[in-house]
């Protein structure tokens, strides 16, 4: 029979599970929103671009391309994010390797906002929000392992 440590050790590792379950649902679903981007006219992507601050947006092939497509790849992470959602224990190896590569790309991505001339707004939110994303998901799933683990 569990000891009172051990039933307490379970009710912490499942409250973290929820928490890692919701996290993962609701960056899962505010990724996948940027589905509609992708279809939006140019002039509603540019009229957000101008809102923001970023001045100008220009209209080129490539830049279409790139904003389209980079829309299309957040919102098949938001769907991945909410698939994992509902499989936190057995695909904690593979949250565990996202979360990783989010905090490596929050570091990443800090040269490259400096080097695009995007505002530090830009890269507090952005680089902040994947290192804590990251670091929260690592940290809840430290006592979680998959079966196969």
């Amino acid at each position: 029979m569990d000891g009172p440590s051990e039933m307490s050790n379970s009710v912490v590792v499942e409250s973290r599970i929820r928490r890692v379950a919701l996290t993962l649902r609701f960056v899962g679903l505010l990724d996948s929103l940027a589905v509609v981007v992708a279809f939006l006219p140019w002039s509603l992507i540019e009229a957000a671009h101008a809102a923001l601050g970023l001045g100008g947006m220009p209209r080129h092939a490539t830049t279409e391309y790139l904003v389209r497509s980079v829309s299309l790849l957040h919102a098949l992470l938001g769907a991945l994010l909410v698939f994992l959602s509902y499989h936190v224990v057995r695909c904690a190896a593979v949250i565990r390797c996202l979360a990783t590569l989010l905090s490596v790309l929050a570091a990443l991505l800090v040269p490259v906002d400096v080097l695009s001339g995007m505002p530090l707004w830009w890269g507090v939110a952005q680089c902040g929000g994947l290192l804590a994303i990251g670091v929260f998901l690592l940290a809840s799933l430290r006592e979680v392992r998959s079966p196969e683990e």
